[in-house]
C-alpha cells in the first residue's frame, strides 16, 4: 500500500496538471 503522503503527491500532481 503507498505511503499516505505518496497518494496527497499523486493527487495533488492530477490537479497541477
Amino acid at each position: 500500500l503507498l505511503d499516505f503522503y505518496d497518494v496527497i503527491n499523486v493527487l495533488g500532481a492530477c490537479e497541477i496538471s
